[in-house]
């Protein structure tokens, strides 16, 4: 055989493909879904705050039930505790909704300790 034919079994080599360019990934990018549970822990949060005001101006100060034709305001300690519980509830809610769960909490003390 001369050196100009080629061998019909011979399969040509690939040439190498490049390695394509990765962008490095960023620890606290978080996905669609980790965004959204923070935008809906924060709505929960301001709602709550906006709630309590509310309830603050409407079950907190009542009108004085001896007086029917006098507008005097007193106050109501149920409406008070009333208040405070939807305050807290949010707070709460605000705390679990998103990442900051005591599960989530579990799962980064187990990958540090492996």
């Amino acid at each position: 055989m001369q050196e100009n034919e080629k061998d019909p079994e011979v399969q040509p080599v690939a040439e190498p493909v490049a390695a394509k360019a990765v962008a490095p990934v960023e620890e606290n990018a978080g996905n669609g879904a980790e965004t959204t549970l923070e935008i809906i822990a924060n709505i929960v949060l301001v709602c709550g705050i906006i709630a309590s005001i509310i309830c603050l101006f409407n079950i907190v100060w009542v009108q004085n039930p001896e007086y029917q034709y006098i507008d005097d305001k007193i106050f109501s300690p149920r409406g008070f505790v009333t208040t405070v519980m939807v305050l807290a509830s949010s707070l709460i809610s605000w705390s679990f909704i998103p990442n900051r769960s005591l599960g989530f909490l579990c799962v980064v003390r187990q990958r540090e300790i492996l």
